[in-house]
């Protein structure tokens, strides 16, 4: 099993590969996460749904690599100011 900690608020939300011996509480987790909006889930909730709702246990290895380097977000938020950077160049030369 793989354990990633998690500081934030939550602590109770580590992150934790799906196994036999957490997946009772993994399972807990998802019905909480589903209490409550997804824009609230931290990244165990996002973590629990991923593996056992959407059946993609295979993922979560990844998904919680992701959550803690947030190499991913850092890639698209480059990539989003890049395209707007170069909208705002493009429509201020037709003007």
């Amino acid at each position: 099993m793989s354990v990633i900690s998690d500081h934030s608020e939550n602590a109770s939300l580590r992150l934790t590969t799906l196994s036999e011996d957490n997946y009772q509480e993994k399972l807990g987790t998802l019905v909480r996460a589903k209490e409550i909006p997804m824009s609230r889930w931290k990244a165990g909730h996002v973590l629990s749904w991923l593996e056992i709702e959407v059946n993609m246990p295979m993922y979560g290895k990844y998904c919680a690599e992701n959550i803690k380097s947030g190499k991913v977000s850092v890639v698209q938020r480059i990539d989003h100011v890049q395209f707007r950077f170069e909208l705002y160049q493009l429509v201020r030369f037709q003007l």
